[in-house]
């Protein structure tokens, strides 16, 4: 994961050189780059950064308030973000959290995302129930609610 990381790094400078995710309301970026931070953020989960792929997702997520995308780029690049955020803050046991954001984030233009992806964060599980968000968000709230 790490050399993946220093890759998509490299990857990302070839277009935005000295570029920091806390600037990220400075650009106007493509599919292509939000592609590169979201990889990046990826790549951080798999090395157990949790903590920098919250930081990169939020920011991410925030920028897609800022710029607002057409529905098409949302769906695609932004789905991919909420989950991986869902998936960090949910290893971090970061309940709570997890739930403010779904039911702060304007999620209605976003993909399916599949329960167990974020859940359980394995590709080892051969059956995914693919579910609307918001029946996650009540299926998350339900079972914070019962801890």
């Amino acid at each position: 994961p790490k050399d993946k990381l220093q890759k998509l790094q490299m990857a990302l400078a070839c277009t935005l050189p000295h570029f920091n995710i806390g600037e990220i309301g400075n650009f106007r970026l493509s599919w292509a780059e939000l592609s590169i931070l979201n990889g990046i953020a990826h790549s951080c989960i798999l090395s157990g950064d949790y903590l920098k792929t919250i930081n990169y997702c939020k920011h991410i997520l925030i920028y897609q308030k800022v710029a607002n995308p057409d529905i098409i780029f949302q769906s695609h690049a932004f789905s991919i973000t909420l989950r991986t955020l869902a998936r960090s803050l949910y290893l971090q046991e970061h309940h709570k959290e997890l739930i403010d954001t779904f039911l702060s984030f304007d999620i209605t233009s976003l993909n399916y995302i599949p329960v167990y992806d974020i859940l359980i964060g394995s590709q080892d599980i051969r059956e995914q129930e693919f579910v609307s968000i918001p029946v996650h968000i009540q299926r998350l709230i339900d079972g914070y609610l019962q801890l």
